[in-house]
């Protein structure tokens, strides 16, 4: 980096270096930025104050809905103008992992470029299978449905196993 001028090379550095944008995702929205601030301020200075991030609702009524992500931009204490870290916030005794890039979508597992973590293909296979397991009970069932899907005798939610639990088909 420099500008040659009448056959001599003079090094150019500059002057102040610019500021990134960091994304911090996985932010509940009772976290106040000056925690996150503070916390940021480890690897670099901050030079903006911390925005969030719409959850992109178009309805006139939903449009105040944010997303679980903020916005801010700093200058870097490395040369790399990148930044991918993990760090935790405790916010009334309960911690809460946060997630800050310069990256939109940079995966925190192996740090490679266009996936998340959660659908990362690196992961192992025995954790990303119980996290399916867990959306899998807690979604899809529907009012009147027990946990295998089906309704019980009378309609209502029950154990598909109720007889084995000590109950006759009568409920008693």
């Amino acid at each position: 980096n420099g500008v040659e001028v009448n056959d001599h090379f003079f090094p150019v550095l500059p002057l102040a270096r610019s500021a990134v944008k960091i994304t911090v995702s996985s932010v509940p929205p009772f976290v106040r930025d000056e925690v996150l601030t503070r916390e940021l301020s480890r690897y670099g200075k901050v030079f903006s104050r911390v925005t969030k991030v719409s959850s992109g609702c178009k309805s006139p009524l939903l449009r105040h809905v944010v997303s679980h992500r903020r916005q801010l931009r700093m200058t870097l204490n490395n040369s790399s103008r990148e930044l991918n870290v993990v760090f935790r916030v405790d916010v009334d005794g309960f911690d809460y992992v946060v997630y800050a890039s310069t990256d939109d979508f940079r995966c925190f597992n192996c740090g490679k470029e266009g996936h998340q973590s959660k659908v990362c293909p690196e992961r192992t296979g025995s954790h990303k299978d119980q996290n399916q397991l867990g959306t899998e009970r807690g979604r899809g069932r529907h009012r009147g449905q027990n946990q295998g899907g089906r309704k019980d005798e009378r309609g209502q939610l029950g154990s598909s196993n109720h007889q084995e639990h000590g109950g006759d088909k009568t409920g008693a």
